[in-house]
Formats: structure tokens, sequence, C-alpha cells
């Protein structure tokens, strides 16, 4: 049976509704993390032009110094979002087993005669479980990514506009072919 889509974006909405400050969160940490990735090669580009301009090494290590509390700090901000992402999922999840656990016990004899305690447990945590892996990385993942992708694209337009073009419709392509 294929459900619309408008079908789980309203039963995942249903479940994250619940923890609206962790999801909110969440949408700040993402693009502060792709924006942290996205400033280190421009630091390290920096960086690079003081080198070969013979620079006084009191900037360059100012530099080096700027592109390192960078760097750690993207890495404490992609781990609070891996951390945040993955509990909004499992919080979100946990209650939609609850939910099962509770229609399933509502259902008639006949029901659960017909279908084993093992295979309604496998059903309700294996099923879960794999939207569990779904609600927790997808924001992370392909969200973030395709901002990441945006991002990068942005960049390349204030190096080259015509490295730009080439590398948008790459990815423009690239998800043509996906999809």
């Amino acid at each position: 049976m294929e459900l619309p889509l408008r079908h789980p974006v309203g039963l995942l909405a249903q479940y994250l509704r619940a923890q609206w400050p962790r999801v909110a969160l969440l949408w700040l940490l993402l693009p502060a993390d792709i924006g942290l990735r996205l400033l280190n090669p421009q630091i390290i580009a920096g960086f690079i032009d003081r080198v070969t301009a013979g620079a006084p090494a009191a900037l360059l290590l100012r530099s080096a110094s700027i592109y390192l509390v960078v760097a750690v700090l993207q890495q404490a901000v992609a781990t609070l979002t891996t951390y945040e992402s993955e509990t909004v999922g499992w919080t979100a999840t946990n209650g939609l087993r609850a939910d099962l656990v509770a229609h399933t016990v509502k259902l008639d004899p006949s029901f659960h005669k017909a279908h084993r305690p093992g295979e309604m447990s496998e059903r309700i945590d294996g099923d879960v479980n794999a939207l569990s892996s779904f609600f927790s990385q997808f924001v992370v993942q392909v969200l973030g990514n395709s901002i990441l992708v945006v991002g990068v694209i942005v960049v390349l337009a204030r190096v080259d506009w015509r490295v730009s073009m080439v590398v948008g419709g790459f990815a423009v392509v690239t998800l043509a072919v996906l999809l």
C-alpha cells in the first residue's frame, strides 16, 4: 500500500510537536554546523594567501589559532547536533511504540490468535527502530547535506561564478538521477 507523502509527514509532526524546544534547537544547530564547515576552508585559504604574500608570523599564528578555534567549535556543534537529533528521534519513536502497544492491546482476541507474541514484538520494536533511524538521521544527513551543497555553491560563486554554475548543474543533474 502506498501512502501519500502528507501521511508520514503528519505522523512525524505529531510526535515532534511535544518536543518543539529540542526541534527548534536542532534547527538552530544545523545551520551553525554547516556555516562553520563552510567557514574553515575560507580561513585556510586566507592563511595560504597570507603565507604566499609573506605576512608576518604573528598574523599567521592568529589565522592558525582562529582556524583551530573554529574547527573545535564545529566539532562541538556537530556532536551536539547529532545528540539532539538522536534524542528527538528516540523520544518520538518511544511515543510511537507506546501508541502501537496501546493499540494492539485493544485488538480483539482473534487478531492475537492469528499473530504470535514474538511476531508482534518484532513488528512493534523492529519497525519502530527503523523509523527511529529515519527520524534521527533524516534532518542531519539529508537536509543538512542539501543545505551544505547549496552553501558550497554560494561560496564557490564568490570565488568564480563559472565554477559555481558547473557544480550547481552537476548537483541538479545528480539529484535528478537519484530521484
